[in-house]
């Protein structure tokens, strides 16, 4: 299998509209390391972040963060520490109790447990430094991950109102299969499909 899930009381469903609730997002891409992983990566993220906005109802409340900022169309800033921190402070300070915040990480990492980083433009965030800057957002957050070796992050986020969805294993050929999923479940709606046939995350 692909998907790896930890984490408790988190009802994370992709749709935006849920009742007496507001959803923000925020998808990051980290260093592809050569042209051809950049294009492919940015590539995806744009999917996903496209059909977020479109489908599922995001909008302007999603963020999203490359190497190379807003040079590429949708793209609204740089994925370094201070382009993260910047987004997740006004999603925070805007967000009350009932909203829900869905951070989607593409990219490669690397490190065990709290020393888990995904590479990002400038100096690289740690998995507790994620948990820091996450623990201010005052709804529920479901946290993605497209990165190798994502279970070490998934156990220092995973927690109450905060789920982890990775996949199940760490190379990278699972980590792109598992990418590919994402953009196919979370990419902008075929002509083809209706309004019957919602989509979310368990999918």
């Amino acid at each position: 299998g692909l998907l790896f899930i930890a984490g408790t009381g988190v009802d994370l469903v992709t749709n935006a509209h849920a009742a007496g609730s507001r959803a923000d997002a925020l998808v990051v891409v980290g260093l592809g390391g050569d042209k051809a992983h950049d294009e492919a990566l940015v590539g995806a993220a744009t999917t996903i972040a496209t059909g977020l906005r479109q489908k599922f109802g995001y909008g302007d409340r999603l963020v999203l963060l490359t190497e190379y900022g807003p040079g590429n169309p949708g793209v609204d800033g740089i994925s370094d520490a201070a382009g993260i921190r910047s987004a997740l402070m006004r999603f925070s300070k805007e967000a009350v109790e009932e909203d829900r915040l869905l951070v989607v990480l593409i990219g490669h990492s690397s490190g065990e447990r709290d020393y888990w980083r995904l590479n990002i433009p400038g100096g690289d965030l740690s998995a507790t430094d994620w948990r820091d800057i996450l623990s201010s957002y005052p709804g529920a957050a479901g946290i993605v991950v497209a990165a190798p070796a994502a279970a070490n992050l998934s156990k220092v986020l995973a927690g109450p109102k905060r789920i982890v969805i990775s996949s199940t294993r760490p190379s990278e050929i699972r980590t792109w299969a598992f990418l590919d999923v994402l953009a196919e479940i979370l990419g902008p709606a075929e002509e083809e499909e209706t309004a019957e046939k919602p989509k979310t995350l368990w999918d």
